[in-house]
């Protein structure tokens, strides 16, 4: 029995002993000896990349190897630039959204100040008799009022558009309407201190001289605008301008009844000082040399054009140009100028002898009832400014919309000679209503996107100048056959006018879709 347990115990010793050595023997073999020491277990401050150390013991390691491994530097590397990234891209879309408040806040201030510089010139139109019983004015006489205005614009839009393309929009078009507000001011003032005539009209030819905000509001327009904002808020603009000649002879004849002359000559001009204020408080001032829409009409790469050609939905209305009249500067301008004349001329035909032929027979209306015919009319036109016009020019593009206005302008003259009754008659007037807002826009949307920046202000200047001289000599001419031929004559001629203005603008885009 003893031998047996002292057998065993001297088993289990040499096995423990085995055990033990082959431990010790895996623990030698498996320990991971460190290469090199870490620089604080050595006493070595440790270097740190960019520094370097001006002793170095021979075991200590070099900056190269103390250093983050390469693979986590260049994550380090592409963390740090994405992050360099992500924060120019958040202050990018910041001062785009901040620039973008901006510019609708200037917008909408543009076109309150067109509202309001309207409304104070069209609360002069019922002042007209008034003013011709001041001075004793009859007849032919009457005419230099009138005149004395228009006559002034002729120099003020060869000078004052093209000076905005040099010092700025901004600065021009707030001096235009503070001027014109005052020069209506003194105007009032000349009436009640009883000055001449002659004086009366040179005050009023001077403000003419320095009105030019229409032009310089569209290109200022276009400065702030992107291809897709335009025509929105050019088709804005003209309801504007359509409510102030809807409010304007109204609110003046309300006044005239009740104050006297001279204070409601002073109210219209205080009306052009507060939309010129308004322009200096709110208007921001873009740079000349760049804006959202395109800068050249050589360019026939221009995003803004190419933007527009892509509306045109309609084959071959869709061919995309950089300018749907013209790839030349000069070509596209005359032919733009060209149509907006040849409108004008039907456009003072109907605002001339519209009022004349509906007050004889066969219709014998009254003056209030001709007065309720135009305020429906104009209603009208601003119901389809503000919400037909571009809903139309997205949908068939802005060439096709400017053909289908002038082809109802042309409509309505042609066949309101021929109208005997007066359900016909308001066919033709609602014609007329409906085309004018769809065609008024697309002059300056189409000038303004075919020029350079620096050149809008001038062609826009141009085209005015243009579109005052059909308005001075259409109604001189036409007149005469108005009385000569009759009405039907004269009305026949204006939409030929008209006609042709919608044939030219389908030829050049013809012309110009053929050439690209």
């Amino acid at each position: 029995m003893s031998r047996t347990m002292a057998a065993r115990h001297a088993t289990a010793t040499a096995t423990a002993t085995a055990t033990a050595t082959a431990t010790a023997t895996s623990s030698r073999h498996h320990r991971v000896r460190p290469l090199i020491r870490p620089a604080a277990a050595q006493g070595v401050p440790r270097s740190t990349p960019g520094q370097g150390s001006t002793h170095r013991c021979p075991d200590q390691p070099s900056r190269s190897t103390i250093i983050t491994p390469r693979r986590t530097l260049v994550g380090r590397r592409r963390s740090s630039q994405q992050f360099r990234v992500k924060c120019a891209s958040t202050t990018t879309a910041e001062q785009q959204n901040e620039n973008a408040v901006q510019n609708e806040r200037s917008m909408i201030a543009v076109l309150a100040a067109a509202f309001l510089h309207l409304l104070g010139f069209t609360m002069m139109q019922p002042l007209t008799p008034s003013l011709g019983l001041h001075f004793q004015l009859e007849g032919a006489r009457l005419g230099a009022l009138t005149s004395a205005y228009p006559l002034g614009m002729l120099v003020a839009l060869f000078v004052w558009p093209a000076l905005s393309d040099k010092i700025g929009r901004k600065i021009v078009l707030t001096t235009s309407l503070i001027t014109v507000g005052l020069g209506f001011v003194l105007q009032g003032a000349a009436v009640h201190l009883g000055w001449s005539l002659a004086a009366f009209l040179a005050i009023r030819a001077c403000c003419g001289a320095c009105a030019c905000a229409s032009p310089v509001a569209k290109a200022y327009l276009a400065d702030i605008g992107d291809s897709e904002q335009l025509p929105r808020w050019m088709a804005w603009r003209e309801a504007s301008s359509t409510l102030a000649f809807i409010v304007g002879p109204t609110l003046g004849g309300v006044l005239g009844a009740h104050l006297p002359l001279a204070a409601v000559v002073v109210l219209s001009g205080a009306s052009s000082v507060v939309a010129g204020l308004i322009c200096v408080a709110v208007l921001v001032s873009p740079p000349l040399s760049s804006s959202p829409s395109t800068t050249t009409a050589s360019s026939s790469g221009s995003s803004t054009m190419k933007k527009i050609a892509e509306t045109e939905l309609v084959v071959p209305w869709s061919t995309p140009v950089s300018c749907p009249l013209g790839t030349r500067l000069v070509a596209a301008v005359a032919s733009i100028c060209a149509i907006s004349s040849l409108y004008h001329v039907g456009q003072v035909v109907y605002d001339a002898f519209f009022a004349v032929y509906v007050a004889r027979p066969p219709f014998n209306l009254a003056t209030s009832q001709i007065g309720g015919l135009l305020s429906c009319s104009a209603c009208l036109s601003f119901f389809v400014s503000t919400m037909v016009f571009h809903r139309t020019q997205r949908r068939i593009g802005i060439t096709a919309t400017s053909v289908l206005g002038l082809c109802l302008i042309g409509t309505c003259l042609a066949s309101v000679g021929h109208a005997s009754t007066l359900p016909a008659l308001v066919a033709c007037m609602s014609c007329y209503a409906v085309g004018v807002p769809l065609f008024t826009p697309t002059i300056p949307i189409l000038l303004l996107q075919c020029v350079p920046a620096k050149r809008r202000g001038a062609v826009m200047g141009l085209d005015s100048f243009v579109n005052s001289v059909s308005r001075v000599l259409a109604p001189l001419l036409l007149g005469v056959v108005f009385e000569t031929g009759g009405a039907v004559a004269a009305f026949t001629s204006a939409s030929l006018a008209v006609f042709v203005a919608a044939a030219i603008t389908c030829a050049r885009f013809f012309i110009v879709a053929r050439g690209s």
